[in-house]
């Protein structure tokens, strides 16, 4: 028997040896006795939650065969998009010259004629393919200054490689990779984001290998030096032992001081782009109007135009009439940094303008923010899902301790059992599942608690007395805080959520007997430490085992990809059966808590009722949801090809959150609705103790709460818009930033590289980071570039 059906078998048997002894004990023991089985088997269930026998199966992937022709042509579509928005397929291309680091041994290797004339992008790309296909260019890194062609090269490169039916092309930036993650996930995960055929894969871990041993790629990895500062050693290890040396790999790396003269791994070929030399300036401008300019061979002028981004920039801006050739040229004591600043500058003004007129006022400052922000972090792109890091913790933690108004609204309305631990619990699961991947410092975790207790005490004391409401914001603000505070890595290992939870319970507890003892004095407050510990405890620890049943990957937010369709597989039953784990204990929980402060009875009623009356309806919608968004959308009626991009991503996510709102809450809803109504006698001994009183506002309440939860387990939108409002509200950022991001691209601010957004060079970057922040005194230009 394998271990993963044993890990089955052994589940199978606890759980209905647990069930079937509390339920012996429920019926024929005393109420006492039933209280410390209930504990000792919700503590048995925590634990083994938090070894993972109650975990999803890992998942196995399908054969990659079946995708490579999908693939290819996404890829044909996805490139040949990106290179028209680049003006490169209807613009003539420099020819490219790689002059080998090995003292000479190897000859140059030329990308288009050896006389320096503009090429096709065809012709420049089949030329690119032809190197590799013929064995010049195996495993190399490529090095470049800023602006020098490398990004051009390694598209074009790629478009050509496409024509190849032998090989398949994979194109990824290493802007977005961290090397602390291993290259087998980062690599799946950029695949899955920017391809939508890869939607299918599951374990995206183990496509690298299926790759490698199913295909014959050409990895084309460009932006070594894009990555964090230090680590490309790190990464470039990393590539050169997971991709076999038989597997083609070019590497593309800008020549900059902090990158300095990084060799390469061993056995591996290095290249530089030459800079252009004067016969070639002066054949690309006889190409425009500007045929008749001539830059002096020694001077700084030429100097600047050798690199081929300024030297297009200076083309297209004096045959547009933005500049006049005199302005660049006649300045005879000006220094490149001066020159390539006049460039960019004239560009940024033609790009945000039509006509000669702004297109609005304030895109320059959204502009200079933007380049600011990531030049200050040592980021050279951003996703639109991870934005909330630029927006300071204080305002994030705000923002979701207002999430605890709603659960506690209402906890004021269900029965005895269901009321604080409850909102409790449906607060850190929203915490835990929409702020994946964000550490809140102690500063930030207090202010959530804060604004968490105010929140509380706001809403209780105009139902309670104002003991009570005092009490209570000190029970649920304290518990919020500590979660907050807390919650890193509480989705992993064993140690951390016993300490997480049981610190908040203990805590929490001690703070609110304190409270009710020594600074409220009102007599109707009855808080004891053992009923605040078990409530507080069972709610954080049902919101942890949901969160690690039902949280894909565990890991940093990244976008939903809904696809409502049911792929067949047992993957599929197996996530609802995990959704209906994830919610039956709640209503198990408050059965708990329930019979501690009325009677067995009591308890028993209210577990069976919101247990599984509720919690397995619930629980089956989740799942569902959960296995329609690992299938993906594929192409959309009207495409031959479904194009991933960072709005359809967006759409994507806000349709899954509104997916798993919608039926989980309706799910919800039902139940509670069947509750009232049809079945009303399983609810005679706690609508007799509790005197509940329930219309039909409250269950559309409880079911949103419910369905929101499950949101945000699995998309990434809810941090995006609160990271929204706070740029639109200081006026950082436009309230359509997705839109402001792609107008940026199509005017040769931005780029995009698959669904990562990055400006088209860091020197235009730099520039605009100094003109927004002077105190950022950063130089562009493609000898070096660092921060003072």
């Amino acid at each position: 028997m394998s271990g993963r059906r044993t890990q089955r078998v052994v589940s199978a048997v606890i759980a209905l040896t647990g069930l079937c002894y509390l339920g012996y004990v429920l019926l024929l023991r005393s109420q006492n006795d039933a209280d410390e089985v209930s504990s000792i088997l919700t503590a048995l269930v925590t634990l083994l939650a938090t070894f993972g026998f109650f975990a999803p199966p890992r998942r196995t992937t399908g054969d990659i065969a079946q995708i490579t022709g999908p693939l290819r042509t996404e890829m044909r579509v996805i490139l040949g998009r990106e290179a028209h928005r680049r003006r490169l397929l209807g613009s003539r291309i420099l020819p490219v010259v790689l002059r080998s680091r090995d003292g000479g041994r190897h000859p140059d290797l030329h990308i288009g004629p050896a006389d320096g004339t503009p090429v096709t992008a065809g012709e420049f790309g089949a030329t690119a393919a032809a190197l590799v296909t013929a064995g010049a260019l195996r495993r190399a890194v490529v090095y470049g200054t800023t602006g020098g062609g490398k990004t051009t090269l390694a598209l074009l490169m790629a478009r050509g490689l496409l024509d190849d039916p032998a090989r398949l092309p994979v194109p990824l930036s290493l802007a977005s990779w961290d090397p602390a993650e291993p290259l087998d996930s980062w690599l799946g995960r950029q695949l899955r984001n920017a391809y939508e055929s890869v939607r299918g894969v599951e374990d995206v871990t183990r496509l690298l290998d299926q790759l490698v041993f199913t295909t014959e790629p050409v990895f084309v990895f460009d932006g070594l030096d894009e990555l964090p500062r230090g680590t490309a050693g790190e990464a470039m290890r990393q590539i050169a032992e997971r991709i076999p040396s038989h597997v083609t790999v070019i590497v593309l790396c800008g020549s900059r001081r902090r990158i300095g003269q990084f060799p390469g791994p061993e056995n591996w070929a290095g290249y530089d782009i030459l800079p252009l030399t004067t016969e070639t300036i002066h054949r690309y401008l006889a190409l425009s109007t500007t045929g008749g300019v001539r830059v002096d061979p020694g001077s700084n002028q030429a100097r600047v135009l050798s690199t081929p981004l300024y030297l297009s920039l200076f083309r297209r801006l004096v045959a547009s009439g933005t500049a006049r050739p005199e302005e660049f040229l006649a300045p005879a004591d000006s220094s490149p940094h001066e020159l390539r600043d006049f460039l960019i500058d004239r560009h940024v003004e033609s790009a945000l303008s039509v006509d000669g007129e702004l297109l609005h006022s304030r895109d320059g400052r959204h502009l200079g923010f933007l380049a600011y922000q990531l030049h200050a972090r040592g980021l050279s792109g951003f996703t639109w899902w991870r934005v909330h890091e630029a927006v300071p913790p204080a305002w994030i933690a705000t923002l979701f301790g207002l999430a605890v108004g709603p659960a506690y609204e209402l906890a004021l309305r269900m029965p005895d059992g269901l009321t604080r631990g409850f909102a409790i619990g449906t607060t850190t699961a929203v915490i835990l599942g929409a702020t994946r991947g964000t550490v809140f410092g102690a500063g930030p975790a207090a202010t959530m608690g804060l604004v968490s207790g105010l929140v509380v005490f706001l809403l209780g004391r105009g139902v309670l007395p104002a003991g009570v409401a005092v009490a209570d914001a000190v029970q649920c603000g304290t518990a919020i805080a500590i979660v907050a505070f807390g919650k890193a890595k509480v989705l992993e290992g064993v140690v951390r959520p016993v300490l997480l939870v049981a610190s908040a319970g203990t805590l929490s507890a001690a703070a609110t007997v304190v409270t009710q003892r020594w600074l409220v004095a009102d007599g109707h407050v009855d808080r004891r430490f053992t009923g605040v510990l078990l409530a507080v405890t069972l709610g954080i620890g049902v919101a942890v085992l949901a969160a690690r049943l039902l949280i894909p990957g565990r890991a940093a937010l990244s976008p939903a990809r809904v696809g409502f369709r049911l792929r067949r597989g047992v993957h599929g039953p197996r996530r609802i059966v995990a959704g209906v784990v994830a919610a039956t204990p709640v209503g198990l929980a408050g059965g708990i808590t329930g019979a501690f402060r009325h009677d067995l009875a009591y308890g028993v009623a209210l577990a069976f009722s919101f247990g599984l009356t509720a919690g397995v309806p619930v629980g089956i919608v989740g799942g569902l949801v959960s296995w329609a968004g690992v299938t993906g959308s594929g192409p959309r009626r009207g495409q031959a090809v479904a194009v991933a991009s960072p709005r359809s991503l967006l759409r994507d996510d806000v349709t899954t959150f509104a997916v798993s709102v919608a039926g989980v809450g309706l799910a919800a809803t039902l139940a509670l609705a069947a509750l009232l109504g049809p079945m009303s006698c399983l609810l005679d001994v706690v609508v007799r103790v509790s005197r509940l009183r329930l219309g039909i506002e409250d269950g559309l309440l409880f079911g949103l709460t419910i369905g929101v939860v499950v949101a945000s387990f699995n998309s990434a939108c809810i941090a995006y818009f609160m990271s929204l409002t706070w740029f639109a509200t200081t006026r950082k950022l436009p309230w359509r930033f997705i839109r402001f991001a792609d107008r940026l691209c199509a005017r040769e601010i931005l780029r995009r590289e698959g669904v990562l957004y990055q400006f088209r060079n860091d020197d235009i970057k730099i520039r605009l980071a100094h003109r927004f922040e002077p105190r950022c005194r950063c130089e562009a230009g493609g000898e070096g570039t660092e921060r003072a």
